[in-house]
Parts: C-alpha cells; structure tokens; sequence
C-alpha cells in the first residue's frame, strides 16, 4: 500500500488508495480503558471469552482461540459495560458512551446482534455506569452531569 504523500494528485490513485482502506479488516485491537474506568471486564460464554472496551469498540476476547471479535456500533467512546447475569439473557451485554447525546447499546457478545439502543435521559456528558437487575430485565444507568441522573430502563421496549 503507498502512502498518500507518495501519490499523484490523480482521482484514479485517490480511488485505489480508497478501495485498499475499504477492504481492510479490523483483526485485533491493542488497549483497554482503565484510566477512568472500573468494573469493566467481565467473563462471557460460560467463561471461554471475556469482554471489555477500548475507545468505541466493545470487544469480545475468545480465551481459547486467543481472537477478537467486535461490537463497532458505537460513535463515541464506551465508558460503561456490564453483563447480564440472569441466565434467560445469558451473553446479553450493555455499553455506555460518553458525550453529548450519548447511548446505551445493549448487544449479543458471540452474534454481535443489537437488540436495542436506548437514549433521551443522559444528553449532557455520557453514561458512567449501568447496571442489569436480577430479574435481568431491566437497565439502571448513571448520567455523568451535574445532577448524576439515574434511567431505569425496560431494555427490550427500548
């Protein structure tokens, strides 16, 4: 692959510069975020795979294979993860991001499947925490604004 500084200002090597970054595959993912994080790694899959975050990416670890696979959704960086642990909704994950207009991904972490994506309560600066109840039917969420509001969501209604 050349480097863009390399190229001529031509439309034919723009668009083969374009192809070759469309065809790229994300296979790995180098980082975690711990540095304002916490309680955001979790075992998933009866144990074989653990899931965590880096930047927008939930990211979803097989122990075994020693692969990633990835929940891109996302368009600002995720800042809060939990795991369902009811056993109705086993491998049901939820992420939380940060920033103005922030949403709540709820996601299969094997199929990558979204089954929803809340938003409307945490509009200010992101969502620092959240949480599945025992019945593993609903979603408790902390707002990172002034006043810390709580939603409690009935996540499969949206």
């Amino acid at each position: 692959m050349q480097i863009l500084g390399e190229l001529s200002q031509s439309a034919d090597d723009y668009s083969a510069v374009k192809t070759e970054i469309k065809s790229l595959k994300l296979s790995h993912i180098h980082g975690y975020r711990g540095f304002d994080c916490r309680d955001n790694l979790f075992y998933v899959n009866d144990g074989q795979a653990i899931v965590y975050h880096a930047a927008a990416a939930g990211i979803v670890l097989d122990l075994e294979k020693k692969t990633q696979s990835f929940y891109l959704e996302h368009n600002d960086d995720i800042i809060s993860l939990c795991t369902n642990e009811h056993p109705k909704f086993k491998n049901v994950i939820a992420t939380g991001q940060i920033g103005k207009s922030a949403s709540i991904h709820i996601w299969d972490a094997l199929t990558k499947e979204k089954y929803s994506m809340l938003t409307g309560v945490h509009n200010e600066l992101g969502v620092c925490s959240i949480s599945f109840s025992s019945s593993g039917k609903l979603l408790v969420s902390v707002g990172l604004d002034e006043k810390y509001t709580i939603g409690v969501w009935r996540w499969k209604e949206g």
